[in-house]
């Protein structure tokens, strides 16, 4: 999972094992987000995935003041920034595979 705070750009990728895990890491990503820079989350933009729209998670945004919206299906575009570090990420590791011969 990738987390972008859009006003700072400041980014987090979480590796997670499970599914499940994506709630505690999206918390745990507001959480070091409002430590670190002293700033409120108010929006939080998510992929249209069903996994990201769990009830804990919109239980969590309710509790919390945060207004959470997903993109429109097949629309990668809408998450350009998340793409982009994705994209990045794969490609440092294609190359390591490379140089290592390990592809």
């Amino acid at each position: 999972m990738v987390s972008i705070d859009k006003y700072t750009y400041y980014c987090i990728r979480y590796l997670a094992k499970r599914e499940s895990d994506l709630f505690e890491v999206s918390k745990d990503f507001v959480q070091k987000e409002q430590a670190n820079f002293n700033l409120k989350v108010i929006y939080f933009y998510i992929d249209s995935s069903r996994k990201y729209l769990s009830n804990p998670i919109k239980e969590f945004c309710a509790n919390n003041g945060i207004a959470y919206y997903s993109s429109v299906p097949w629309s990668p575009h809408q998450n350009g920034a998340s793409e982009r570090v994705i994209r990045n990420i794969v490609e440092k590791a294609r190359s390591l595979l490379t140089e290592a011969r390990l592809d």
